[in-house]
């Protein structure tokens, strides 16, 4: 259980970032994530789908209860997040 408060605590400012934007959409580059949190995404972030997706993660339960879901552009080596409309049970 520390563990998951660890890394939920770990990423919070993208939260809190996330809480801020008035639209139901929020673009960020990696590198604009980094800035956010303030240190470098491991390499799984641009290369693993589940690291933005995976509800076991700490980080991805946090912004899921936040309200929103990330979408990934790896071309274009971004995250699309998006307000869920339906709750956190999607």
């Amino acid at each position: 259980m520390q563990r998951t408060a660890r890394g939920a605590t770990k990423y919070r400012p993208i939260i809190a970032y996330l809480a801020a934007q008035r639209g139901s959409e929020v673009t960020c580059t990696f590198a604009q994530i980094e800035g956010i949190v303030g240190f470098p995404l491991p390499r799984t972030a641009r290369t693993v789908t589940g690291f933005w997706t995976d509800r076991l993660r700490p980080h991805v339960r946090a912004w899921k209860q936040a309200g929103w879901q990330a979408h990934l552009d790896f071309p274009n080596r971004r995250v699309i997040f998006r307000r869920d409309a339906g709750g956190e049970s999607t």
